[in-house]
Formats: structure tokens, C-alpha cells, sequence
């Protein structure tokens, strides 16, 4: 009988175990290095997703690997501290959940959960690192959470929304987003109620409560769903999911209250078919702002007035994928990564700086991806 050497066999066994490990972790051939920028993206729990993934793209726009950084049911929407230590995710369920992780290079190992306060949480807004607001659709109501430098939550104050619409989905609030104007002051886009809900957070006995001070209402049907405003403050845009238009919200100095004052729509002349929008974002200049059409299957793209806020459509941009209900920009401003939810698939766009317009560099198998958080 031949002599066995178990040492070396058990170091073999090691070897082959973690290639496995490795294997199975991440996706693709090539290694992430300095240059190139990391990212989170979140998704829905089905075919196969398991939660939230890692990838990062490199200075020419491609890919390089996916791994899971942390499982998670249904982790739709996602968003980094300012630090980049933490990233808190929603969990979309009936019973609403905000969950904490602590970010550790490619990986998120979870700290806490804090429940919402309402059903199908979809949005989270991050101000100052330590307050957060989330965004109930089912629920049609916000909830003010609160978060320590290490990641423990707790949920210290919710305000329910009322509200209906003529279109069908809008038989009820549904908070779909909320954006912080400056550090007491947040509007909540109400896409059950045609609405922009101002909140303000006041303090009560030494505790922080949420007070509903203004609104600022919209065309019927037109289901505000996310917003984004402009760096100075003075103006600010509305994407409307059900009408397909972009609505331009401007700061009277005199009131200091937002009223709208442009409405544009989100696709060609000559489309017929259904649509729904779904994200908007302004790039680092401020000198663009670019839509995602679900439906049409693409990013509208407009110059921006930086004087008034006034736009002028300048194209769009096919997705190279279905149902684009995410995107974001890089933060050194030269790439723009949509998420498609429906195709499964992440395509990564070079911004041209000058002209706004996106030339594609690659793509991405994801399962279900729905949120992009750099």
C-alpha cells in the first residue's frame, strides 16, 4: 500500500476549498485595483437574487466582478453614510424594516434593523449621518429613524399622509420618496395624492418629531415619484411616474415657498406605447439632469438653465435593457450606471462632459438589481 502524506493532502484540501470559496464569491476574471470605483447594488428577493451585491468599474467604464455583499430580503433601495462607513438598505415587506451594515471593503456585516412604521419601504434619505428618512409606499407615511456613529437604530417618529388621485394605482398616499432641502425642512413626493409634501423637523420636549408645514400640489394623474435638487437651493425637479413628465419646482424669494413653474415631458413625440418613469438625477456640474423611462426604455437628457432651472431636451438614450427603474452617477462625474430591473442586466454609459449625451462601455448580469448606491 503507497504512503500517504497528510500533510500535504490536507494542505492541498485547504487550497482547493478556498478556490471553491473564491469561485463562488465573485463573479468574473478581473481583479478590482486602486483605480477603480466600487459600488453596492441592491435588489428584489427572486430569481436567485440573494440580496445585495458588489461590483466596481474601472477609468475606461467596464466591469470587473460581482460578489454578494450581504443577503437581505428585498433590499429595493440603498444608501451610503457621507463617510462611507455605513450603508443603510429598506427591506420591502408588509412589515417594513431599515436595516444597518457596516461597510467593510466588498462586504456589509449588518448591525441593527429599526421597523418603518409602514408597509413596503422604498426610499431612505441620509442627512447629517445620523438622521435618516424613510418612505412608505404601501403605507403612505414617512418615518424619521435615527442612527448612531456604529450603526444602531431606532425609529423615533412617523407622519401618515392622506390623500387620492384619479388615476387607478392612486386610491390611497404613497409616500414614494423624500429629499431633505436644507437641515430641518424635507418634501415627500406623494405619488397616491399629486402632491410634494413639505415636513419640518422640530424638537418637542428635547425629542425630534416630524410637522407637515406646506404642500405643493401637481397636475391630477401625474404620481410624483422622486425628486432632486439643484445645489443652490432655488430650484428643484419632480419626476412623475404615471404622466411621463419631468415638473420644475422654483424658490420664491420673497415666500421662500416652491411653486411649479416648468413641465416637460420624458419622451419623443412620436411614442406611443406605456410608460412609467422612475429615477432622476442632476450630474456634478449641475449643467444636466438625465430620467429613467420604463417603458420606452431609456434616459432622457436635458441641458439645464443654471439661472432659473428652465430645461431643454437634448436626447435620449436607449438603456440596452428593460425597465430601468434605477440609475446613478459616478462621483468623479464621468460615468452613468442604470440598473434594469426586468433584463437583469447593469449597463455602464461614459458621460461626454461637454454635450451630456452617454456612450456606452459595458454591461453586467445582476439578478432583479433596482438600486445603485456609489
Amino acid at each position: 500500500m503507497p504512503t500517504i502524506n497528510m500533510k500535504n493532502t490536507y494542505i492541498f484540501l485547504l487550497a482547493a476549498f478556498a478556490s471553491v470559496l473564491s469561485a463562488c464569491h465573485t463573479k468574473g476574471d478581473k481583479a478590482a485595483t486602486a483605480n477603480d470605483t466600487s459600488f453596492f447594488i441592491g435588489t428584489y428577493s427572486r430569481n436567485q437574487s440573494k440580496g445585495i451585491y458588489h461590483t466596481t468599474i474601472s477609468p475606461e467604464g467596464k466591469f470587473k466582478g460581482l460578489s454578494l455583499a450581504a443577503k437581505a430580503r428585498n433590499a429595493s433601495f440603498i444608501r451610503k453614510t457621507a463617510n462611507h462607513k455605513m450603508l443603510l438598505a429598506v427591506s420591502e415587506e408588509v412589515e417594513g424594516k431599515v436595516l444597518s451594515f457596516q461597510i467593510n471593503d466588498t462586504l456589509l456585516s449588518p448591525v441593527d434593523s429599526a421597523s418603518t412604521f409602514g408597509a413596503h419601504p422604498c426610499h431612505i434619505s441620509i442627512h447629517n449621518a445620523q438622521t435618516a428618512v424613510i418612505s412608505n409606499y404601501s403605507g403612505g407615511n414617512i418615518a424619521l429613524i435615527h442612527m448612531d456613529t456604529d450603526g444602531q437604530l431606532s425609529t423615533i417618529d412617523s407622519v401618515q399622509f392622506q390623500g387620492q388621485g384619479p388615476h387607478p394605482r392612486q386610491e390611497a398616499s404613497h409616500a414614494h420618496s423624500t429629499t431633505f432641502l436644507n437641515d430641518t425642512h424635507m418634501a415627500t413626493a406623494n405619488l397616491g395624492s399629486d402632491q410634494i409634501i413639505i415636513s419640518t423637523l422640530v424638537k418637542e420636549n428635547q425629542e425630534k418629531q416630524l410637522r407637515v408645514t406646506d404642500t405643493i400640489a401637481l397636475a391630477p394623474a401625474a404620481g410624483p415619484r422622486h425628486m432632486v435638487m439643484a445645489a443652490s437651493g432655488r430650484y428643484g425637479y419632480v419626476i412623475n411616474e404615471l404622466n411621463s413628465t419631468i415638473t420644475l419646482i422654483r424658490k420664491n424669494k420673497t415666500t421662500e415657498r416652491y411653486t411649479p413653474a416648468q413641465t416637460i415631458t420624458t419622451l419623443p413625440a412620436d411614442f406611443s406605447g406605456e410608460n412609467f418613469c422612475a429615477d432622476i438625477h442632476l450630474d456634478a456640474t449641475g449643467n444636466f439632469l438625465y430620467a429613467s423611462n420604463r417603458g420606452h426604455q431609456s434616459i432622457a437628457i436635458y441641458k439645464v438653465n443654471t439661472e432659473n432651472g428652465a430645461l431643454t431636451p437634448i436626447g435620449f438614450q436607449e438603456v440596452f435593457g428593460a425597465w430601468p427603474r434605477n440609475f446613478a452617477i459616478s462621483p468623479d462625474n464621468k460615468f452613468l450606471v442604470v440598473a434594469n430591473e426586468h433584463s437583469e442586466n447593469l449597463v455602464c454609459f461614459k458621460r461626454d462632459l461637454t454635450t451630456g449625451k452617454l456612450d456606452k462601455t459595458d454591461e453586467l448580469a445582476v439578478p432583479a438589481p433596482v438600486c445603485i448606491a456609489f
